[in-house]
């Protein structure tokens, strides 16, 4: 039997909370040691010191920080050409990638200085909410039902957290109201692909 492919949406939902909360604490890791060589931050990483925590020498680390540390390897990149995408319902896939363009220039081009924290907490939004959409609408052929169905909810809810953010940014810099307004529009249209997907796969079942 192969993995998670007996689990329901439920059991998904927990396996993907637990996956997202173990690459959170290996960004939050990695801010302190980006710029050393692999094995020193492996050695050195302190977690949660609040100035200069390679410095110190002594305590625990990030588990997840330190298994990439481990087995990752400049010099051993893969340089081989990367799948073939799957042309399965590309088009919600590609109009985030274009949103997510348009949202990077604009921030660059137009975003007060005030408001850079936010406008990456956007931008990072849209790149999470890319990487949902493309496992949802581009899955491997052995993806188990229950994921997919759980991918799609998961979209959704990240979709929707990016239009509160958005809709908030445009209140702070009124500016920006009729491009955020069109990125919106867009994202009503995804949403609505998504939604028309998660209810033929639930067809299906």
């Amino acid at each position: 039997m192969k993995y998670g492919m007996t689990w329901d949406e439920f059991q998904w939902e927990q396996e993907i909370r637990r996956h997202e909360s173990r690459v959170a604490k290996f960004f939050q890791g990695l801010v302190y040691c980006i710029d050393l060589p692999a094995e020193e931050a492996c050695a050195n990483f302190q977690p949660g010191a609040p100035s200069d925590p390679v410095s110190a020498r002594s305590g625990g680390g990030n588990p997840a920080l330190q298994e990439w540390l481990r087995t990752h390897d400049d010099e051993e990149e893969d340089e081989t050409a990367p799948p073939e995408r799957r042309p399965v319902c590309l088009a919600p896939v590609d109009a985030v990638d274009q949103l997510c363009v348009k949202w990077n220039i604009l921030a660059a081009s137009q975003l007060r200085s005030d408001l850079t924290a936010h406008g990456m907490g956007v931008s990072c939004a849209m790149a999470k909410l890319l990487a949902r959409v493309a496992d949802f609408t581009e899955p491997g052929k052995d993806t188990a039902p229950a994921l997919l169905l759980t991918l799609g909810k998961r979209s959704l809810a990240d979709l929707k957290e990016l239009s509160a953010m958005l809709e908030l940014l445009s209140v702070r810099q009124k500016s920006l109201l009729p491009e955020v307004a069109a990125i919106q529009s867009r994202l009503l249209i995804v949403r609505e692909q998504l939604t028309d997907r998660l209810k033929a796969l639930r067809a299906s079942r």
